[in-house]
């Protein structure tokens, strides 16, 4: 942090922001940040947030490991480093000359990192163009209905996936019926795929059918969660609407 703190006319010079997440409360991190003399800005996150961006410590649940993003302007994450080994840290001069490029050249380059823990190797992802990635466009939502069984199916454009129920670092996939919290989905769980240092994850592609069996006749709306991911950038995950005739 302190290396960080000492290059905070350099973040800026960069074009960006630095902004530290934190599970401690707001006063404690005032008085911390008094304390030390520190110039970066503090945010208190809920411990919740950890694992729905992939950074949760599971022996340590309310803290996250070290884990350093950067998030473009329209919130697409351009890279994240984590590091499962608490003494290892993303280099600030790799950080700051990654940021640069991105601002030169409009490319994402090396998109995502991430690292094992012991060795503090890192695994990263093929240069991509964070601006030409749709993300909106990537999944497309139709929703069919017979009685009381309905359909969500999800056509996932080539080069994109979602997360199956055994994903542990994304978000998996989630249906909800709005005003019948006894519905039931199935949602599949993914087929193994191997990502380095990442360890295993649990993808969903192509096209994906989520019954769900309702609890009365007739009209049906409510809410899909998702993450869309590339082999090297995800989106934030999202909520989508759905509603069936």
């Amino acid at each position: 942090m302190r290396d960080w703190d000492r290059a905070s006319d350099d973040v800026l010079a960069a074009g960006a922001q630095l902004l530290v997440l934190s599970p401690d409360a707001p006063r404690v991190l005032q008085d911390a940040v008094r304390l030390k003399g520190l110039k970066a800005a503090f945010s208190p996150v809920d411990p919740e947030l950890w694992g729905q961006w992939g950074l949760t410590n599971p022996k340590r649940p309310n803290l996250p490991h070290p884990s350093t993003l950067v998030v473009g302007p329209d919130g697409t994450l351009l890279l994240r480093e984590t590091h499962v080994n608490y003494r290892t840290r993303a280099g600030v001069s790799e950080v700051l000359a990654f940021i640069a490029r991105h601002r030169d050249s409009g490319e994402a380059g090396e998109a995502e990192q991430s690292a094992s823990g012991e060795a503090g190797q890192t695994s990263r992802g093929a240069e991509t163009s964070a601006r030409a990635t749709d993300w909106d466009r990537a999944v497309s939502l139709t929703v069919s209905r017979e009685r009381k069984e309905l359909t969500v199916e999800l056509t996932i454009t080539p080069g994109f996936h979602v997360y199956g129920t055994l994903e542990e670092t994304g978000r998996p996939l989630a249906v909800r019926v709005t005003g019948q919290p006894q519905a039931t989905a199935l949602v599949p769980e993914g087929r193994s795929k191997e990502l380095g240092t990442l360890g295993v994850s649990h993808v969903l592609d192509g096209v994906v059918r989520l019954p769900v069996t309702l609890t009365r006749d007739g009209p049906a709306e409510g809410e899909l969660d998702l993450q869309l991911c590339t082999e090297s950038l995800c989106s934030r995950p999202q909520t989508r609407s759905w509603s069936s005739p």
